[in-house]
């Protein structure tokens, strides 16, 4: 279990990333087909943001995306299915860099930046979704 001081180390290495991941969530969010916009829906972000609090690796949350494509009329998730896994592989050269400043391993750093990108992509996400 984390002391009080490894969880404050770990938060301020986290915190100093996120300005990079909400800039990342929408650039992404920026590329994708605003056709797709009108027909996908926040309740699939929604489902999409609790995969990824419950997934106890990024493989897990990566296959639920893959699952997410699959599924019958889920034509929009084709794209984005590819584009959020290469982002989430993307993100593991960050948490790399974090690790190194840090002079250690942290374990799931990759999972929570990947948490954090998700919870800012479903942010942006839901604000293109909305019908005005």
């Amino acid at each position: 279990m984390e002391s009080n001081k490894e969880f404050a180390e770990r938060k301020a290495l986290l915190d100093g990333q996120k300005a990079e991941l909400v800039r990342r969530a929408i650039e992404f969010a920026e590329h994708v087909n605003p056709d797709a916009w009108k027909k996908l829906g926040k309740t699939q972000f929604t489902s999409l943001l609790e995969a990824s609090t419950k997934a106890c690796c990024v493989e897990e949350l990566q296959l639920f995306i893959k699952y997410k494509k699959s599924k019958k009329g889920s034509e929009n998730w084709i794209y984005l299915s590819n584009g959020l896994c290469n982002q989430i592989d993307n993100l593991k050269s960050i948490a790399d860099e974090v690790s190194e400043k840090a002079a250690k391993q942290i374990p799931d750093l990759h999972l929570e930046l990947t948490r954090l990108f998700l919870g800012y992509f479903t942010w942006e996400a839901c604000t293109r979704t909305t019908k005005k």
